[in-house]
């Protein structure tokens, strides 16, 4: 599978610095539109920027992406545990009735609940409940139920599922950061070209007027900026 094309920002700023540059320069733009029309400037530029800006405000930050994943975290160790229980309370049954060297529990996987990924602890927990119905006879003597058995089957569906959500929001995170990357890089353009109309107007002929169009050093593009999607974090520099 070919690897993603990197998306970087091309300049540093946050995502809320960003959008400060963008009213200044475009309440600047339309206060001086007599003067920077002169030089190109039309309206419907001012009105793409407006729009951009307003799009990139609306986008999800990655401060509110990951607050998801965050909480999809939660519930899949709040899940697991429960899981765990689960699978221990019909292993240890397999263990009590048929001894730690039988084939029933070699079936169910050993004693171990440790040490899985998340795939492997499904499978664990998928054995160790196929072992308990072929011999729940057997093991109803030590209290096993198809009830026990119903519950860790309840479980492990619904940990299946949760490791299908995480997997998602990782894969969403990374779109939406890509997505805003671009969207970001998108607005500080239309910023610098009215800042040039600005300074084009206004250079050694009105300096007050000149300061709304000036770039900060923090805003300031920059060549060596190696920040990608993957690593973009809400206050991360861009």
């Amino acid at each position: 599978m070919a690897n993603k094309k990197e998306i970087t920002r091309n300049f540093k700023s946050t995502d809320s610095e960003l959008i400060q540059l963008a009213d200044k320069v475009i309440a600047a733009a339309e206060r001086d539109f007599v003067s920077l029309k002169e030089y190109g400037l039309k309206k419907e530029y001012i009105k793409e920027a407006i729009n951009k800006r307003k799009i990139f405000s609306e986008m999800p930050t990655d401060e509110e992406i990951l607050a998801d994943k965050t909480a999809s975290n939660t519930k899949k160790t709040d899940s697991h545990e429960a899981l765990r229980m689960a699978m221990k309370a019909v292993l240890s049954r397999i263990t009590l009735h048929f001894g730690k060297t039988s084939p029933e529990l070699k079936k169910a996987g050993g004693e171990a609940l440790t040490g899985y990924s998340d795939a492997e602890f499904c499978q664990k927990a998928r054995r160790i409940e196929r072992t308990g119905r072929e011999n729940i006879e057997a093991l109803a003597e030590v209290g096993l139920t198809p009830e026990i058995l119903d519950a860790l089957n309840t479980l492990v569906n619904e940990y299946d599922d949760l490791i299908d959500v995480q997997k998602d929001l990782a894969v969403q995170r990374d779109i939406k950061t890509r997505e805003r990357i671009s969207k970001a890089n998108e607005l500080y353009e239309y910023c610098v070209k009215i800042s040039d109309y600005g300074k084009a107007a206004f250079d050694g002929v009105n300096p007050a007027l000149l300061e709304s169009y000036k770039l900060t050093d923090r805003i300031r593009k920059t060549k060596n900026n190696t920040e990608t999607a993957a690593e973009n974090t809400e206050e991360s520099n861009v």
